[in-house]
């Protein structure tokens, strides 16, 4: 078994690297706007506007609920 020379890569985080949103965060992948709501459920709208109506409902829900 003949073993190939390998480099080391490195793994450093690349400052142009952003970071992953949270939950409750809006933002833009391709042209859809999008965040994460309960047990990592991505929802997806086509207008950041809707998205930002759509969060607020569901964060209004979710203190009703509690």
């Amino acid at each position: 078994m003949v073993l190939k020379k390998y480099e080391k890569k490195d793994i450093r985080k690349s400052p142009k690297t952003k970071a992953a949103p949270k939950k409750g965060e809006i933002y833009k992948e391709d042209e859809l706007w999008k965040f994460i709501w309960v047990a990592g459920k991505i929802r997806s709208y086509t207008t950041k506007e809707e998205a930002e109506l759509k969060l607020e409902k569901f964060i209004e829900q979710a203190k009703r609920e509690t």
